[in-house]
Formats: C-alpha cells, sequence, structure tokens
C-alpha cells in the first residue's frame, strides 16, 4: 500500500511530549521541594553557580552540590551551516518543524 505521513499529527505529538518531559521534570523538582532556577548558568567556584535568569536579573547560588542540566544542541559542520528557517540544512528540531 502506500505510505503517507500526516505531519500534522507529527508535531502535535512533538509538542504534547515536549510538553510533558519539561513539565514532568518541573512537577518532581516541586514534589520533592527542589529549589531550582530557569536561566542561563556558570561555574562560580567550587561551590558557587552564577545564573542569568530567564525571567531576568542574576542569582549566585553558593552551594555544597551542583546538577548541571545542559540541554543539547547540535554542532553544525563549518561548510554546511544549519539554517532552519530556510528548511534546506536542518538540525532534529527544525527536521520537526518542516
Amino acid at each position: 500500500g502506500e505510505v503517507t505521513m500526516d505531519v500534522g499529527a507529527m508535531l502535535d505529538a512533538k509538542a504534547k511530549t515536549v510538553t510533558g518531559l519539561t513539565g514532568g521534570i518541573e512537577h518532581l523538582l516541586k514534589k520533592y521541594k527542589v529549589d531550582y532556577f530557569v536561566g542561563k548558568g556558570s561555574l562560580g567556584g567550587p561551590n558557587a553557580v552564577e545564573g542569568a535568569l530567564n525571567d531576568g536579573g542574576t542569582e549566585t547560588l553558593a552551594t555544597k552540590n551542583v546538577l548541571l542540566a545542559t540541554g543539547s544542541e547540535g554542532t553544525p559542520l563549518p561548510p554546511a551551516p544549519v539554517d532552519n528557517a530556510a528548511g534546506k540544512i536542518v538540525d532534529s528540531t527544525g527536521a520537526l518543524d518542516i
């Protein structure tokens, strides 16, 4: 038989999965009363994290332990830069938006 692809359903499934995964992590952090900050951080020493918060401002945290959740980002090849907007050379995120 003929193979078809329902792009709309695929994008809906992707959005639902992303929301579920990120919401699930946030739910667990709240459930176990973990203080967390959303933003871009850097290590400020062996027991400190300096953060630029997504909602504005900065925060310096003194801590005994640090957990880094770095996310992911594709590494482009110099002769073929990723351009998701043009839709010609895309990374995994761009491919899901085609």
